[in-house]
């Protein structure tokens, strides 16, 4: 759970190109989803979406595309690439809130 006027985060790492990352927001009217962020291969890179930003938020499951709660919870983390053939390691670390 984390107040709305932060940021949240989280390190990411894959081995292919073409990624994206976004995540899903549980607050007070339903989930908001964020706006997705390219992760370059074979780095690992800092990725994160300020929870004021309306900019960074659309509507999604029964939400308005703003976040609106005095509390919300990450509901989720999706990771996005075009259909390959091959198997891609994804690695993930250190999720977190951090207040503006």
């Amino acid at each position: 759970t984390a107040a709305p006027n932060g940021r949240i985060g989280l390190w990411l790492s894959v081995a292919g190109s073409g990624f994206s990352a976004g995540l899903g927001v549980d607050d007070s009217d339903g989930t908001e989803r964020s706006t997705l962020r390219a992760i370059p291969a074979n780095a690992w890179t800092w990725v994160e979406w300020n929870l004021a930003d309306a900019a960074a938020w659309n509507a999604w499951v029964g939400g308005n595309g703003t976040i609106t709660a005095a509390n919300v919870t990450l509901d989720a983390i999706w990771l996005q690439r075009a259909h390959t053939t091959y198997t891609v390691n994804v690695h993930l670390d250190e999720v977190r809130w951090t207040p503006n």
